[in-house]
């Protein structure tokens, strides 16, 4: 069974400030067996992963012997007493307590993501633990209260027992979270991927204004700034920036656009990314009846050399027939007559 990244990793917003690391555990039924996958994680990077059939873990996108202390301290912990528990005999509590009935147990799985997040600047850490039922949240750690704490009716009871007898076990510390992140930023940092630019633009179509678009993708890591610009005014609070999405190879992409856009202005796009060298980059646009000067100036030259190609190869079509072809019907010159009398000299000798 494949698994996912939960989408508040995937789609978190991680500032050049602000790091997460962790694992996710995904725990399900197969052949009647519980059987779970452990992946772990910096930022928005899978770092490893690791599967109970075949007990084999194996490093992913490039993350190497640098992190391998984090790494096998995460799955060692992630095999904690609470985890067995709820693998082996609360699964099945959870399952029955839903009230869900489902021809095929194999459907129910469970979620365990824990980890922390690091402000590198102020120095301020917080750690999460989160359960999930078939992707919906049902429990998780409140560090104000140091308590399980129930946001499904299928969780309470259990709550109740883990609060009694266990507590909020193998919480990450602010210390190991400080170790864990800064022995591996130097990894993290160099994984960038610089961004490919263009504009596009699209014409009004009577409902809808002329809009024009910087699009930005393949970079990494997600954060990024795109500003329109109208000579140099900033267009900031009149842009429309659309959602960063993943491009589901690591990289992420980006829309801004502006609408009407005036034809004799100057826009440009100012892109600033952290794997460019001098921070930004700026691409120009051209005005759509700039555009449209110069695609006509490009057909007009081509259309001339195509003529002047078929010129050339009708002339010398033309010109090789004329030599192949016998020579019928001509006048009678001096040539010709000059021709017989050599032919009549050869015959009386």
């Amino acid at each position: 069974m494949d698994i996912l990244m939960p989408a508040f990793i995937l789609f978190s917003s991680v500032s050049a400030e602000i790091h997460i690391f962790g694992w996710y555990k995904h725990i399900y039924r197969e052949n009647q067996q519980a059987a779970n996958q452990v992946i772990s994680f910096i930022d928005d990077i899978p770092t490893g992963i690791y599967n109970s059939k075949t007990k084999i873990f194996k490093y992913i996108n490039g993350f190497g012997s640098e992190g391998k202390l984090f790494v096998s301290e995460s799955i060692q912990t992630s095999h904690c007493q609470i985890c067995e528990r709820l693998r082996y005999g609360d699964y099945d509590d959870l399952v029955r307590d839903t009230n869900m009935t489902y021809m095929n147990d194999d459907f129910f799985f469970l979620q365990f993501v824990k980890g922390c997040e690091l402000d590198t600047e102020s120095g301020k850490m917080s750690s999460f633990t989160y359960y999930a039922l078939n992707g919906v949240h049902f429990m998780h750690v409140d560090l104000k209260t140091s308590q399980w704490q129930s946001s499904h009716p299928a969780s309470q009871r259990i709550v109740q027992i883990w609060n009694k007898k266990f507590g909020i076990y193998n919480i990450i510390s602010e210390k190991e979270c400080q170790e864990r992140l800064q022995k591996n930023l130097v990894w993290l940092y160099s994984k960038t991927a610089t961004p490919k630019v263009r504009i596009l633009y699209r014409e009004p179509d009577g409902t809808d204004p002329a809009r024009l678009m910087c699009h930005v993708t393949r970079f990494y890591p997600r954060d990024i700034d795109v500003i329109w610009y109208k000579g140099n005014i900033s267009l900031v609070d009149e842009q429309i920036r659309g959602e960063t999405l993943p491009n589901g190879d690591l990289t992420y992409q980006i829309g801004v656009v502006i609408e009407d856009p005036e034809s004799t202005a100057d826009y440009h796009c100012i892109v600033k990314h952290r794997s460019l060298k001098e921070n930004e980059m700026r691409v120009d646009w051209g005005a759509p009846a700039a555009t449209i000067k110069i695609v006509w100036i490009y057909v007009l030259i081509l259309f001339l050399v195509l003529l002047l190609v078929a010129g050339i190869i009708l002339y010398r079509i033309k010109s090789e027939n004329q030599h192949s072809q016998p020579r019928v019907n001509r006048a009678w010159d001096a040539q010709d007559q000059q021709e017989l009398d050599h032919m009549n000299v050869e015959t009386t000798h």
